[in-house]
């Protein structure tokens, strides 16, 4: 399909030239241009013809994997052409559909993908043929917008920095952050104790700077500064979906838009922000890894070793490279974690019984003392009910709820041969509430089925593949563990000191419109101070 449109309007355009130029010069290059431009048009709607009806029924690789009955060519089985939350079509669909695993499905404008929608199914994309699926084009060039490059990340090297035992090693970075935090809340309060606290922005700015300590030993002292240079910096290269993104995602499925982009990049604006932003972004990580370098030549090393210093140690990076990975990881990384912190505090402040269980939890972990003031260690982190709670809003709010491959070689799903180039969707919204894997009350935020003997890893689901929040495989989210340490330390410092109330509880649980699951209203709330420092 791609193919015919892009040879389409390439003679479309050379023969519509052709015709102008014969019309404002009197010039005749083509006596038989009129014919052509006619067969042409005509060319289309017999491919239209092709396309929507003669392919999906008799031509289709696909034919015989089951497929939603109700389909039409400008929106495919969706029910319209940029939906705000494309998720919900693909969890009414794996709900209501028999299969086996895989459904071919029919984007707007009968654009054929296919939809794994089983757990036997995700185990041989994501881990036993994950190197067989990559991301789409779009992606890739939005990643490239970020870090200037394309390259793959070297997770081998890396994973050292990433395991469980290594990041317990930033716990001193977590709890003084997340007390600084409540503290600067707690002072605020003072000045007006019925203030309207921005719990979403307090939470964005606490973890741009702990992962500044944690990547690059570096304090971007944004909790003290909300309108630093680096903040705004990361501002501008934010990732917002709006109607000209999803049309642009709409469109890339059927045309090559990179010439297009090219040009586009040559005219100021916002693209020029961002390129702007990325670079004084990679400048700055280009600095300080190179700072990181002497000392480790000078055989000096840190209190505690950053990610930076491990990735160093590992030589397998250029510095370039290396810089590039550290703007991607601060970019997605504080944006994904601090997600998670607001529907958190959403949760907890639409049930105050919740809350008062789990500040009896966490006080119980750290006895008489506050979360600023004793060397805690992993003692957070071994609290059962902050646990839970913060496994079940990772299951309830996947920050990805839908994710595209792309075959990158000829393979094969479910012994389905799957051709280079098909686009496979999963939805992690949709399986995190399958009931057919997590019960009857899948649909229902329940920490308590983390808590049952043997549940702590997998919630009483039937399969690890269960919940993909993080995805699975070689290509699973590295930070893992790190974004559920970060996620515990926040909502353990905010829960032990305040009492929550949601100042909009009917509308903060609506998500953004867009790819991403992020409040609409942000997390408003007044805080009752339970705990001083």
């Amino acid at each position: 399909m791609v193919r015919f449109l892009e040879a389409w309007l390439l003679t479309w355009s050379c023969t519509l030239s052709t015709a102008f130029f014969q019309a404002v010069t009197g010039y005749q290059v083509v006596g038989f241009i009129i014919p052509l431009l006619v067969l042409e048009l005509a060319s289309l709607p017999l491919w239209g013809l092709y396309w929507t009806v003669l392919y999906p029924s008799y031509f289709t690789p696909f034919r015989n994997l089951p497929t939603p009955p109700k389909r039409t060519f400008l929106t495919g089985n969706r029910t319209v052409v940029l939906p705000d939350y494309p998720y919900e079509d693909i969890r009414s669909i794996s709900a209501t559909l028999p299969n086996n695993g895989l459904v071919r499905f029919y984007e707007p404008f009968c654009r054929e993908v296919l939809l794994v929608t089983k757990p036997n199914t995700l185990k041989e994309m994501l881990t036993l043929k994950a190197y067989d699926f990559g991301h789409p084009e779009l992606v890739k060039l939005l990643m490239k917008r970020l870090t200037g490059n394309d390259s793959k990340l070297f997770r081998k090297n890396l994973r050292p920095a990433f395991t469980n035992t290594h990041v317990k090693t930033f716990a001193p970075i977590f709890r003084d952050k997340a007390a600084e935090m409540v503290q600067l809340i707690e002072a605020e309060l003072k000045v007006d104790r019925d203030a309207v606290i921005d719990l979403s922005d307090y939470g964005n700015r606490a973890l741009l700077d702990v992962l500044g300590l944690a990547m690059m030993g570096y304090d971007f002292q944004t909790l003290q500064h909300p309108n630093n240079e680096f903040r705004n910096q990361f501002r501008k290269i934010a990732l917002e979906s709006n109607q000209v993104f999803k049309w642009m995602q709409l469109i890339s499925y059927y045309i090559d838009l990179r010439p297009l982009l090219l040009i586009f990049s040559l005219i100021p604006g916002k693209k020029m922000q961002v390129k702007e932003s990325s670079e004084f972004l990679r400048n700055f990580a280009r600095k300080v890894i190179e700072q990181r370098r002497e000392k480790l030549q000078r055989a000096e090393s840190p209190d505690i070793k950053d990610i930076t210093t491990v990735a160093l140690e590992s030589d397998a990076f250029p510095p370039d490279e290396l810089a590039d990975h550290a703007v991607l990881f601060l970019t997605v990384g504080h944006k994904s974690t601090s997600a998670a912190f607001e529907w958190t505090m959403f949760e907890l402040g639409k049930r105050p019984e919740m809350q008062r269980r789990l500040r009896t939890d966490i006080n119980k972990a750290l006895g008489s003392a506050s979360l600023g003031t004793v060397e805690l260690g992993s003692r957070v982190l071994e609290t059962p009910y902050l646990i839970a709670v913060c496994s079940e809003v990772i299951r309830c709010y996947p920050f990805t709820p839908l994710a595209t491959k792309i075959a990158e070689i000829d393979t094969s799903l479910l012994g389905e041969h799957i051709p280079k180039g098909t686009a496979v969707l999963f939805s992690a919204e949709a399986l995190n509430h399958d009931q057919e894997l997590w019960g009857p009350d899948a649909h229902l935020f329940n920490p308590d089925r983390w808590m049952a003997a043997g549940m702590a890893n997998f919630g009483g689901a039937t399969s690890k593949y269960a919940m993909l929040s993080f995805s699975a495989g070689p290509w699973g989210c590295i930070g893992e563990h790190m974004a559920r340490a970060e996620l515990a330390y926040l909502v353990a410092a905010v829960v032990q000191r305040f009492e929550i109330n949601l100042v909009h509880p009917k509308t903060g649980g609506r998500s953004k419109p867009g790819p991403f699951m992020r409040s609409v209203d942000e997390i408003q709330v007044r805080l009752k101070l339970v705990r001083s420092s």
